[in-house]
């Protein structure tokens, strides 16, 4: 074999090992980036579920009394109505699903309730409140379809 030949030979080896080495790395990276994001999103419908049942039962845990607490029908939607009289804070808090978001609204006494003008607590699919005996269930669908409850007692009951 000519030593030129040879020589052009090994350089041609060289890239290919090097082409390879290139290939798997990029491969390494697209599998990784994928798990990452599927992770990420798991992680994600997690949270906003996590949130919307933490965040509800809290409300329910913080009302004056068990009879300030109840279930309405509002503007054809179902409504966690959570009555406060307190000096400081006096008003309605209204909690409901809307466009896909569990909505919070406060608003005084006498107001009327204005679904449009509530913040957004989370992204969620469904959301729905029942009662049993002394208990509230608080029931969600996460986006990815599955559904979470949690069963709360009233602080005051």
């Amino acid at each position: 074999m000519n030593p030129k030949t040879h020589q052009s030979a090994q350089t041609l080896f060289a890239l290919l090992i090097a082409c390879v080495f290139t290939a798997a790395s990029l491969l390494l990276v697209v599998l990784g980036a994928d798990s990452y994001r599927n992770s990420l999103h798991s992680i994600t419908v997690n949270h906003q579920i996590r949130a919307a049942l933490s965040y509800t039962a809290n409300q329910i845990r913080s009302a004056d009394n068990a009879e300030s607490i109840s279930i309405e029908s509002l503007d054809g939607r179902q409504v966690l109505l959570i009555r406060s009289e307190q000096a400081e804070r006096n008003g309605n808090t209204y909690l409901y699903f809307r466009d896909g978001y569990l909505m919070e609204l406060f608003s005084g006494g006498q107001d009327p309730f204005e679904p449009e003008y509530g913040e957004k607590i989370t992204e969620i699919k469904q959301f729905a409140v029942t009662k049993s005996g002394n208990s509230f269930i608080v029931s969600a669908t996460a986006l990815n379809g599955r559904q979470f409850s949690v069963s709360v007692c009233p602080r005051a009951s």
